[in-house]
């Protein structure tokens, strides 16, 4: 088995991102992190499984910000250490989470179209 320095798969999102963003801004960007999320966790499940706990609490936190503006939340009252101002600054926290996890290396074995070996998991462009 080798190890690559090749990214096993993307989410293509940073075009998305704008100096102030807008609450709806915040949400488009988080629908297509989530969008994404989702299909990596139905193509790559068991590299999912293997290595990491936080993955479905990421993809849960994005979806969350995605309820929470429409429902017409105040950020404030889901911030248990009083740090978030806006929906941006959950996001960013959120983002940070994201790219802890995506910049992993882990090991993929037996994945049909995927050569066996060991990859970084997610290219965030």
């Amino acid at each position: 088995m080798t190890t690559t320095n090749e990214w096993l798969t993307s989410i293509k999102v940073k075009s998305t991102f704008v100096e102030d963003p807008t609450d709806a801004d915040i949400k488009f960007s988080a629908m297509i992190i989530v969008s994404r999320l989702k299909d990596i966790q139905k193509s790559f499940s068991k590299v999912i499984d293997d290595n990491f706990m936080d993955f479905d609490i990421i993809l849960d936190n994005f979806a969350s910000i995605i309820t929470l503006i429409d429902n017409g939340d105040n950020v404030r009252d889901y911030d248990a250490l009083g740090t978030w101002n806006s929906w941006k600054d959950a996001f960013n926290e959120y983002m940070i989470m994201l790219y802890d996890m995506a910049d992993e290396h882990v090991t993929v074995k037996g994945q049909r179209g995927i050569d066996d070996g060991t990859y970084k998991f997610i290219w965030i462009s």
